[in-house]
């Protein structure tokens, strides 16, 4: 893997490193209810703090090749709208993707456009074998963006994670090299 993180860009977005400059935005955006209840790291409320330890988590990621992360912006006006990011095990050569929007952002097709994009890095840039992501149930809008972008549901992990203090079953996708590239087609 390489530790230079490319700038990617689609029709309507550029996909970049995320900064030290970005923090009073990811805070502006991650601070939100809905978006807590959605994830499974992200807390309500979500902090300054909370936001310098992501991002320093990121920055080690980086150093040790095992996490790229990248801040979606508005190519029209350059605004912070979420985080995509690849969490890599080099030794099996898969990655397990991660991501969020804000929510004044749902519904419109950016983090659908924004995997697309982390999907053609992973495979043709860090030629990785399989990407894979979940969800938790109550989020189907989730699976829904993984399945425009080819991606197959792989299996239900039943009260899998606990969070609240509840039990909660996770929906798992998946997508290798050669499902990606025949879908291409």
């Amino acid at each position: 893997m390489t530790k230079d993180t490319p700038i990617l860009e689609t029709k309507r977005l550029i996909l970049s490193k995320p900064q030290e400059s970005d923090v009073s935005d990811i805070v502006l955006e991650a601070n939100n209810k809905k978006i807590e209840a959605q994830t499974l790291n992200i807390p309500f409320p979500y902090t300054q703090k909370d936001a310098e330890n992501w991002l320093s988590q990121i920055n080690e990621g980086y150093n040790k090749g095992d996490h790229i992360a990248f801040k979606i912006l508005s190519k029209k006006d350059k605004s912070f709208m979420g985080v995509i990011g690849l969490k890599i095990a080099q030794r099996f050569d898969h990655a397990e993707m991660g991501y969020w929007i804000g929510e004044k952002f749902w519904g419109k097709g950016y983090i659908t456009e924004s995997i697309g994009a982390v999907l053609e890095y992973g495979f043709d840039q860090l030629n990785l074998h399989k990407i894979f992501a979940h969800y938790m149930e109550g989020n189907p809008a989730s699976g829904k963006v993984m399945e425009k972008n080819g991606m197959i549901k792989e299996a239900i992990l039943k009260d899998h994670v606990k969070k609240g203090g509840e039990y909660k079953s996770i929906i798992q996708y998946r997508l290798t090299k050669k499902e990606y590239h025949e879908s291409k087609k």
